[in-house]
């Protein structure tokens, strides 16, 4: 890897604390993935742990790891990358009796609680109708202004309430200091944070009646359990070595307290970001957090980038010091820093794109939809037959837009595309990643003679069906184990040879025996497991980025 100067500074850490603030396009996924792939291959007793805020980061970061590990000749062993609920979750499981519900909780993903939360709200204003509207009583407002504005102000609470919900949750305030504070509002005048307060008491109720937690909970938790239990706070930094959180400028209160506690032990926490980037202020995260860090420890800032062109990044230079000195508002101009962008060099092997006119176009439709995927493929198809030279990206909504611009794009023999995340239209990739699924079963129950099977028949595709039958029956009238291994004489599956075709039998002895090699590994974490079997499935390009996502989802 090639590196420019700022990132070569960043990956010569070898401890401490360390700030690292990044423009856009500056490459620091990449360099901490590098970083990370070089302490482990520097030692390896080194473990450590990168927190950050997407499942799709997820992937991405296990994929370049993997890559920069791989180049060394080293397996894809020795980190975790989490998101924060999913380390919050295994956080808990070194003592799930502290969630106090019952074992086989549910947890409630952001649809189901959004859904919970919002009919909640709903029944509250319905019940409370005279305390907020009471806020619309104005002597100077017309009768007309009070009966329109109710129902917008509805919806606007109903938005409104569950956000401060979860502000208070990712305070980490205790049983006690929540009971606290809602009985110094009941003292006061009525208000929001009291309404949102007695919804929060009642969403509560509901979900240990049922035996549930949302995400917030899961992360509240898994603070107070890191704070309270001096056994697991110890383990747990003992476990790595190093802690890294990706878009700090992303993270909130709680994340940032629980990547805290476990880096006190060894005292090496590396926090990358952006707060000029800050994208999801109204899920609880204050980019402050990050500010404060990079204030208080040794800080390597990353302001050279080779993404955007440089009209781009001019504009945003720009934007940047234009709210920062002549925003209307005076107490907001502090709100994004004085962090220049800056182009690579003329040597960088990846200089900044260069077009030769504006780089923006727009047009309008009439309704957006079908008709909006159809321009959007008309002003690609016309840029392309103008600019043959070049290569062009196509972000969309949703995969009803990527297939509907595919469909239009096909027409146009001359012009070659495909799907960075995988054909629409096929589901090949899908189902080989899929497979790793009936590997992980078999995995977990061994002596199922079903899943071994569909292990074994996994791994040799195109088994005429008489032959394929026969194999199952004759797994079926086995014990696994004899299949599998042999003692004091020649393994069953040798017993094959008498019903399958003579061209299956090498196939089926390649496949025991990486079934067996598997068999060997699983002590390994989920995550490695899924990784190491992709690894030996040949799995690449669309198909390995599947699984690196597939890593996300397992526990």
């Amino acid at each position: 890897m090639k590196m420019r100067p700022e990132q070569k500074k960043v990956a010569g850490y070898d401890g401490g604390y360390l700030a690292v603030p990044a423009v856009p396009g500056a490459g620091k996924t990449t360099c901490l993935a590098y970083l990370a792939a070089k302490l482990l291959a520097g030692d390896p007793k080194n473990k450590i742990l990168i927190v950050t805020v997407m499942n799709s980061a997820v992937s991405n970061f296990k994929r370049r790891i993997s890559y920069f590990l791989a180049e060394q000749g080293l397996p894809p062993r020795g980190y975790q990358v989490k998101t924060l609920h999913s380390l919050a979750a295994l956080i808990l499981k070194e003592k799930p009796e502290y969630l106090m519900i019952n074992e086989a909780f549910e947890i409630l993903d952001e649809q189901q609680q959004s859904k919970m939360l919002s009919s909640m709200v709903e029944r509250w204003l319905s019940n409370n109708h005279h305390r907020w509207t009471s806020f619309l009583d104005d002597k100077n407002s017309s009768s007309f202004f009070k009966q329109n504005a109710e129902p917008h102000w509805r919806k606007r609470l109903v938005d409104l309430i569950p956000d401060i919900i979860k502000l208070i949750k990712l305070r980490g305030l205790t049983t006690d200091e929540t009971g606290s504070v809602r009985d110094k509002l009941k003292e006061g005048p009525d208000c929001f944070l009291r309404w949102a307060f007695e919804v929060m008491e009642d969403y509560d109720y509901r979900k240990r009646r049922e035996g549930t937690v949302d995400f917030d909970d899961l992360t509240n938790f898994a603070y107070h359990l890191l704070r309270n239990d001096e056994g697991v706070r110890k383990r747990l930094q003992e476990r790595w070595t190093y802690v890294f959180e990706d878009e700090s400028q992303d993270s909130n209160p709680l994340q940032e307290k629980i990547l805290g506690l476990l880096c006190a032990g060894r005292g090496n926490f590396v926090r990358v970001g952006d707060t000029n980037q800050g994208i999801m202020r109204f899920s609880g995260t204050d980019p402050e957090l990050f500010r404060r860090f990079c204030r208080e420890h040794p800080a390597q800032s990353i302001c050279v980038a080779s993404r955007s062109t440089r009209e781009i990044m001019d504009f945003a230079n720009h934007f940047v010091d234009w709210v920062r000195n002549f925003y209307i508002y005076e107490p907001c101009r502090d709100a994004l820093e004085d962090r220049k962008i800056v182009g690579v060099d003329s040597s960088d092997p990846t200089p900044n794109p260069v077009v030769e006119d504006y780089g923006i176009r727009t047009f309008f439709c009439d309704r957006d939809g079908d008709q909006e995927d159809l321009m959007a493929a008309e002003t690609v198809i016309e840029y392309a037959r103008n600019n043959r030279d070049q290569t062009i990206a196509i972000l969309a909504r949703s995969n009803r837009s990527l297939k509907n611009i595919a469909e239009r794009l096909r027409r146009e023999k001359e012009i070659n595309f495909d799907f960075v995340g995988g054909n629409p239209d096929s589901l090949e990739d899908f189902r080989r990643v899929a497979y790793i699924w009936t590997v992980l079963r078999f995995l977990a129950e061994p002596f199922n003679r079903d899943y071994l099977s569909m292990t074994l028949l996994g791994l040799v595709p195109g088994v005429e069906e008489g032959a394929e039958n026969r194999i199952r029956g004759l797994i079926e009238g086995s014990n696994p184990e004899d299949l599998l291994y042999s003692v004091g004489g020649e393994p069953d599956w040798l017993s094959f040879s008498e019903y399958v075709p003579a061209n299956t039998l090498p196939r089926l002895q390649d496949a025991f025996q990486l079934i067996r090699r598997w068999l060997e590994m699983s002590y390994l974490r989920s995550d490695e497991l899924v990784l190491q079997i992709a690894f030996d499935l040949g799995l690449e390009g669309n198909e390995r980025d599947l699984a690196n996502n597939l890593c996300t989802q397992v526990v």
